[in-house]
């Protein structure tokens, strides 16, 4: 128990739900910030579409995606490759945001989803 609790206070969940998604258009589902100074894993996530017309999720971090991880109506697991975020020299916060896209040329859609993102600062300095 104390191995799952040490762990479970180093995990945060970046959530959105019902953000509408304008036709032929992306979305920003939710965001989160690494910090200066931090490292930062993201390692699972869960996206619900209202519908087909949204057809892939992407990780962004700082604006740029890095990471497809999902296509279909409802996807959800692991990452198969951690995405890690390394702010320890940076300049200012680092965004990571889960986005939505819309292929439908004709209707909006909405969708809901989060990431799980680990910090693992300690153990990036122990390594």
């Amino acid at each position: 128990m104390v191995i799952k609790k040490v762990l479970e206070e180093h995990v945060s969940r970046a959530q959105g739900v019902d953000v509408p998604i304008p036709a032929n258009s992306e979305a920003v589902v939710a965001s989160h910030s690494v910090p200066l100074g931090k490292v930062h894993k993201v390692f699972g996530y869960g996206l619900s579409a209202d519908g087909s017309n949204v057809d892939y999720f992407a990780v962004h971090i700082d604006g740029v995606a890095q990471a497809k991880v999902y296509t279909g109506t409802y996807a959800g697991g692991q990452l198969d490759d951690d995405i890690l975020i390394d702010n320890t020299s940076g300049a200012a916060a680092i965004d990571v945001d889960p986005v939505v896209h819309n292929a439908s040329d004709l209707s909006g859609a909405e969708a809901s989803g989060f990431i799980l993102v680990e910090d693992v600062t300690d153990s990036q300095a122990s390594s």
